[in-house]
């Protein structure tokens, strides 16, 4: 017989429980090498109850495997039951036993090691049955609400299509060409209006709209039908409530009210404009039609009607002036044309001699004054008071959250028109310039010759004040600071190009980069 022997080295990385046992064994080996018969007797034991827990153990791993294909038995003919109950019935199998009391009762059924049987199931067979109903109900309803939810989609995509393509037309709102007859047909008015089974999808619905030949005549003739009932409400709020029957079919060459550049409209109900209408603050006869109130999740406040909308007094006046001042006609064809080429040349004498803007600016800022006074200047008179020339949509281009922009808002780059240093000079000023430093400097010359009791201050006070600098130092801002100059200075609160200029042209990020 072999022994462990004794002379070994014991690593350090070894347990204490190693340790324990490893003692144990050299033990139990000298009490063996001293006593071999002693050693036997005291160990008889644990030795038989070694034999009959070894007994057990291997009794209790026959009944284990016994048990697990009993159990794996089991699982398999109440699946195959199911299986059979399914098709039988028509059903889905996964919904059977996920969505119906049935699959608690098989869960119960495997976990017991019992089988299901036909009983089993006739006692729940009602109740299974409510249960399907009811999935069916649930899953028509969700197929109708994602199918009318598709349908509303291609609809909003067909709109938006119509009024990006050239030329531009003119369209109500979504909300409101949602509700033409045709559309309703394709479209529906609700989940419960959809047909069921689904006999067009989303993009048969889309291509419906855009290639179906009778869809598009219907389409375009109730858009039409639209349009004039439109332009007759409209014309009305206008002050030209018989304007179709009196007017419109004798002279041709004079434009319908809607038509002409003074036709300017506020809402009533919300008094905000879209982003395009941002500028002018009001609404031409294509925003009207577009115009929905945001943010109101009534149904009625966004039915469109002609009586919520209202003439802005304060942008036609001032269009009206400035069609006088040119000597044309609202109604004149021409009218927009003529006011278009103006450009920058239409000055508000309302607020200062460096406020010059075009008629399309002149919209937006009539609504500063009560009554806005305006004259029409000529190029050299331009070129006197724009020092600066005028950088279009300056302020649109730098407001705006996107990170690339703050840096050009932190420049300064940007000088107020409202100030008068930055509008006073002119080419005939500048030109007098050196004449008027040579009669100030000899005016002091002289009185440095003259004895100093009859020099007085006074008189070089006067003659300063004769002979003006023209030449100021205009200060420059930081698109945040011009902001707050001004609100403060000069009461602005919302600035808009025509109130500031830019020192040098504004390149954004994105325009470097190109």
């Amino acid at each position: 017989m072999m022994y462990p022997s004794t002379d070994f080295d014991i690593p350090v990385q070894t347990r204490f429980s190693t340790l324990y046992r490893l003692s144990d064994a050299l033990r139990e080996a000298n009490e063996c090498l001293a006593d071999p018969d002693g050693y036997l007797e005291k160990k008889k034991k644990k030795i038989a109850f070694i034999t009959k827990y070894m007994e057990f153990c291997n009794s209790l791993d026959k009944w284990k495997q016994s048990r697990q294909n009993l159990y794996n038995k089991t699982v398999a003919a109440n699946e195959t039951f199911s299986n059979q109950l399914a098709q039988e019935k028509g059903w889905v199998h996964w919904d059977l036993m996920s969505s119906t009391p049935y699959g608690s009762m098989h869960r119960l059924k495997n976990s017991r090691i019992e089988r299901v049987t036909r009983r089993d199931y006739d006692s729940i067979a009602d109740e299974v049955k409510r249960t399907f109903v009811h999935l069916a109900i649930l899953r028509e309803r969700k197929a109708r609400e994602a199918a009318y939810a598709n349908t509303r989609y291609a609809v909003e995509q067909h709109h938006q299509r119509l009024r990006s393509q050239l030329p531009h037309i003119v369209l109500p709102s979504l909300d409101v060409f949602r509700r033409l007859p045709i559309v309703q047909l394709l479209q529906g008015t609700s989940p419960e209006t959809v047909d069921f089974p689904l006999k067009e999808s989303p993009h048969d619905v889309s291509t419906t709209l855009r290639k179906e030949k009778w869809v598009v005549e219907r389409l375009n003739e109730e858009l039409c039908q639209w349009r004039e009932k439109v332009r007759k409400g409209l014309a009305a709020v206008l002050g030209y409530p018989n304007w179709i029957t009196s007017n419109e079919n004798t002279n041709s060459e004079v434009l319908h009210p809607v038509d002409r550049v003074t036709a300017r409209f506020l809402c009533k109900t919300c008094s905000r404009v879209a982003s395009r209408y941002r500028e002018d603050d009001c609404l031409d006869y294509a925003g009207a039609c577009a115009h929905f109130c945001p943010g109101k999740k009534d149904k009625q406040v966004n039915v469109w009607a002609a009586g919520r909308f209202v003439k802005d007094e304060k942008a036609i006046a001032v269009l009206q002036k400035l069609l006088a001042l040119c000597e044309t006609d609202a109604s004149c064809p021409e009218a927009a044309a003529t006011l278009e080429s103006l450009g920058m040349a239409i000055q508000c004498t309302s607020c200062g001699p460096g406020i010059v803007m075009n008629s399309r600016s002149l919209v937006g800022h009539s609504h500063r004054h009560e009554k806005m006074m305006i004259r029409v200047l000529s190029k050299e008179e331009v070129s006197n008071v724009l020092l600066h020339p005028p950088q279009p949509f300056i302020v649109r281009n730098v407001t705006g959250s996107e990170p690339r922009l703050k840096s050009v808002r932190l420049q300064l780059n940007f000088g107020c028109r409202h100030c008068p240093s930055s509008s006073q000079y002119s080419s005939a000023q500048v030109e007098t310039q050196p004449q008027l430093e040579r009669q100030l400097t000899l005016l002091e010359t002289e009185s440095s010759q003259q004895p100093k009791s009859m020099s007085s201050p006074e008189a070089s006070t006067s003659a300063k004040q004769a002979c003006p600098k023209t030449k100021q130092v205009v200060k420059r801002f930081s698109f945040p600071g011009i902001n707050s100059h001004l609100k403060e200075k000069h009461g602005i609160s919302d600035p808009r190009d025509e109130d500031i200029f830019s020192f040098d042209p504004i390149e954004l990020p994105s325009q470097k980069k190109k």
